[in-house]
């Protein structure tokens, strides 16, 4: 159990009886904000506590080159680290674009542990939503909270939802030359970066590119 732990705190102590550690990249507001309780589940790895408790803080985890955990939130001012342009180092790609898994509205409920500032439906009847404008058809879903939240973590739930929804429904795999990024620098591609890919076979917009995060 973890009693007011930050979610880089909870991380720290269960990753380090696996000589693992977490490193942050844009990391969002909420992530400073400490869990009051956090109960583990009989039989959850390291990784599902730390995927469980990201959501509630608007918090992508992933991984990086040399196997430790990367945490954070998508930088969207983040200039790109490369172009990839058909004809000139892409070897050969193939875009996936997939909206079956992207909902009109979400809606989560969640509910949390009453005291003398929070009673009866204020506890009860936790609810918070988020729209995604892209999408014109009735597709709403309904987000049951895994843990107690407040209000402002529910809301960041749901908006972490919405956000992974949107951002993989194009999936781009692509294959160059080697593995480093180009440029001579030496570096490997990381998660979280973003990526220009020019090809027009790909992408039928006016400027034939689309800018993706690893």
């Amino acid at each position: 159990q973890f009693k007011n732990y930050t979610f880089d705190a909870i991380a720290k102590k269960a990753l380090q009886p696996f000589g693992l550690s977490l490193k942050w990249k844009n990391p969002p507001p909420a992530a400073a904000r400490p869990f009051k309780h956090v109960q583990i589940y009989h039989g959850e790895t390291v990784f599902e506590l730390l995927e469980r408790l990201a959501r509630s803080r608007g918090i992508f985890v992933g991984d990086t080159p040399d196997g430790n955990l990367v945490a954070g939130e998508l930088d969207k001012s983040a200039a790109p680290v490369a172009e990839l342009e058909e004809g000139r180092n892409i070897l050969s790609a193939r875009v996936v674009i997939n909206d079956d898994a992207v909902r009109s509205r979400s809606t989560g409920y969640a509910q949390a542990p009453g005291s003398d500032s929070l009673w009866g439906k204020d506890a009860s009847q936790i609810k918070a939503e988020a729209e995604n404008p892209t999408i014109k058809r009735y597709r709403p879903q309904i987000i049951v909270s895994e843990e107690p939240l407040s209000k402002r973590e529910l809301q960041d739930r749901v908006d972490r939802e919405q956000a992974e929804q949107i951002g993989t429904s194009v999936r781009c795999t692509v294959v160059v030359q080697g593995w480093l990024q180009p440029g001579g620098g030496g570096k490997l591609w990381e998660p979280g970066e973003v990526v220009t890919v020019k090809a027009p076979a790909l992408f039928p917009n006016p400027s034939g590119s689309q800018s993706l995060a690893i």
